[in-house]
């Protein structure tokens, strides 16, 4: 893995400002949206720290603060199921040791691919191998492929990698399928493809102060991102300043009190009542237990957290 103090981390706000960059290394490059970091994007990652290490350059990474998609106004959704900052971070674990991080503008979607390749790949980062999946489309209009980007950098010796598709249950591993997963509250599913557990995180706001009177204290988080899982009540753990506890979480309404009409996200930790009021909390997802709805009265709600809690806690082992 890369030693932590040579990661680098470069945002260009402007087309200006990468045209004006030069790398002084020489490096090898992966590029894409990288939004969920699954498993696909990691063989990527895997590919591009492989062969930096065989032609002694820096494995590096090319990819965008904002979904391309939604500065076009596309039809597909520009949503991402992690924040930026998460990303980030994910990224520098596998090994990554530079991030050059494009803010997508009505500029940079008005660039050729040919000048794509020249003025960013070759003259600004100094491109020595390029790592991509067979379906990579740069340039305005996305009219440049691999197989256009292959033509262009051969004779210029630059080596062009294609890295087939990361196949789960024969189907290419895509940020669209874990989506659909989320949607479909099957968290094995999402967190099979992200080849790790999916998680959320945010900062621990006031809230009504509910769960503590129904003896079951939450610590309620407003998302950082702009998918989430489907409303319901899943098992999960709770990671704050490096400790993890087990939890359950409910995304929802809470349809029982009829004054609620903001989306919250709601975590009991199992066993304990902390005071976790302003602190960053990152929620990992292991399973959907129900679906949200409306309780007859307090009691009745009561006795269903109280259920909640014993399929979590045995899911646990605790």
């Amino acid at each position: 893995m890369a030693h932590p103090m040579s990661f680098q981390l470069i945002e260009f706000k402007t087309l200006d400002e990468i045209t004006n960059y030069q790398s002084k290394d020489k490096i090898t490059i992966t590029i894409g949206s990288f939004d969920a970091i699954h498993l696909g994007h990691q063989k990527l990652m895997q590919k591009t720290i492989e062969i930096a290490k065989e032609n002694q350059t820096i494995p590096a990474l090319l990819t965008f603060k904002f979904h391309p998609r939604k500065t076009l106004n596309s039809t597909k959704s520009g949503a991402t199921i992690f924040s930026y900052e998460h990303r980030i971070e994910l990224i520098e674990k596998f090994g990554i040791q530079r991030i050059f991080v494009i803010y997508f503008d009505d500029t940079v979607s008005q660039l050729s691919p040919i000048d794509f390749i020249h003025k960013i790949l070759i003259h600004s980062l100094n491109c020595q191998a390029i790592v991509t999946g067979e379906d990579f489309c740069f340039g305005k209009n996305r009219q440049g492929n691999v197989h256009f980007l292959k033509e262009i950098v051969q004779p210029l010796n630059i080596s062009l990698t294609i890295v087939e598709p990361f196949l789960f249950t024969n189907a290419p591993v895509s940020t669209t399928r874990i989506r659909n997963y989320l949607l479909e509250k099957n968290m094995e599913g999402v967190n099979q493809l992200l080849g790790r557990e999916y998680s959320l995180s945010g900062i621990v706001q006031k809230a009504h102060g509910r769960g503590k009177l129904l003896g079951f204290p939450t610590a309620n988080i407003i998302p950082e991102t702009d998918i989430l899982p489907t409303q319901g009540v899943y098992i999960t753990k709770t990671i704050y300043k490096n400790k993890t506890k087990f939890s359950i979480t409910n995304i929802g309404f809470n349809p029982t009190f009829s004054d609620h009409n903001s989306l919250s996200i709601e975590t009991h930790i199992l066993n304990e009542d902390l005071s976790l009021h302003g602190e960053r909390l990152e929620i990992i997802f292991f399973k959907f237990i129900r679906p949200e709805k409306k309780f007859n009265g307090i009691d009745d709600l009561k006795n269903q957290i109280e259920e909640d809690i014993q399929i979590a806690k045995k899911f646990h082992g605790i």
